[in-house]
């Protein structure tokens, strides 16, 4: 982690290294949640301001976590994948309605993606689609 001033190294113990459930965030990265605890600290160097940490793994590595999605949606290719699955699509003033506006999509000022619909096998599959071009840990 690189920030304007100081650079900063973090040493995973292998006990939370194969705790960890690493996700396809695209085809060359994998990422995964982390849940950690500074166990030490030490100054390497007083004048390059670069400092070494050893995490540690937390008692309840269950604990549940709110979801995150990486990835860029890119709703062009969303589109395309929706309609290889055989449904109408259009995109109008932001929102992307599905099969005549049944299940819509839509991205707000903030950058956040919602997905609206009346609850059914139709709304599941197109989330599905969806999450597929996203990556959730």
């Amino acid at each position: 982690i690189i920030d304007e001033r100081i650079s900063v190294k973090v040493r995973l113990k292998n006990q939370l290294i194969s705790s960890l459930n690493f996700v396809e965030s695209d085809n060359s990265h994998q990422v995964a949640w982390i849940d950690f605890r500074v166990d030490n600290f030490s100054s390497e160097s007083q004048i390059s301001d670069s400092y070494q940490y050893t995490l540690g793994v937390v008692q309840d590595q269950n604990k549940i976590h709110k979801s995150i999605f990486l990835n860029e949606l890119r709703f062009s290719e969303l589109c395309q994948s929706l309609t290889k699955k055989g449904y109408s699509v259009n995109f109008r003033k932001g929102v992307l309605n599905c099969n005549d506006g049944k299940v819509t999509i839509q991205r707000n000022n903030q950058g956040e993606i919602s997905i609206n619909g009346e609850i059914s096998n139709e709304y599941f599959h197109i989330r599905k689609i969806l999450y597929k071009q996203l990556c959730m840990i």
